[in-house]
């Protein structure tokens, strides 16, 4: 009997380590994502909720393939983007200027969210020198199977795009 005592308070104290030493784990801690001054160091959203504004539209760029490919990807035009950039593209797109932020698409982050004004055009940039950004691109994010465009865009080259009142977007060229 006393070794049925034994065993059960063995297990009692086993189940307590296991509780105590998972409530330590590092999955749970959490890190900021601001530089020293409180600022935001990137934009790129990631929630729909945080494009506000009713002529905002959430759209999101990503990888067609993730587990096999990578892309440095720059957007020009973003309602959201915390640098500024300018572009001029061809017709029927309207001037480009605004947000500009930057990101490396791969495996382990292999979308990126921002938001565009209704109305408004924006500049897509594969911005490596030797590899093809095999991605799709959308502004109806916030909507459950949301309609794709699918790009293969060439090393160092930029598409444009324009949006409408309802969030579609349409290529202009490039």
């Amino acid at each position: 009997m006393k070794n049925i005592a034994f065993y059960k308070i063995l297990i009692c104290f086993g189940l307590l380590w296991l509780t105590y030493s998972c409530e330590k784990s590092a999955d749970q801690t959490t890190t900021g994502n601001a530089a020293s001054n409180g600022q935001l160091t990137s934009r790129w959203i990631t929630e729909c909720s945080d494009c506000t504004n009713h002529d905002k539209c959430c759209c999101s760029i990503e990888l067609q393939n993730p587990l096999s490919t990578y892309a440095y990807i720059s957007i020009c035009g973003s309602a959201d983007g915390s640098g500024s950039c300018s572009f001029t593209p061809p017709n029927p797109c309207t001037s480009i200027s605004g947000g500009g932020q930057t990101t490396y698409l791969y495996s382990g982050s292999p979308k990126a969210g921002f938001c565009m004004t209704t109305g408004n055009s924006f500049a897509i940039t594969n911005t490596d020198l030797s590899v093809y950004a095999i991605v799709q691109i959308t502004c109806h994010y916030d909507i459950t199977n949301p309609t794709y465009t699918y790009l293969t865009i060439p090393p160092n080259t930029t598409y444009y795009f324009n949006v409408n009142g309802d969030c579609d977007i349409s290529q202009c060229n490039h």
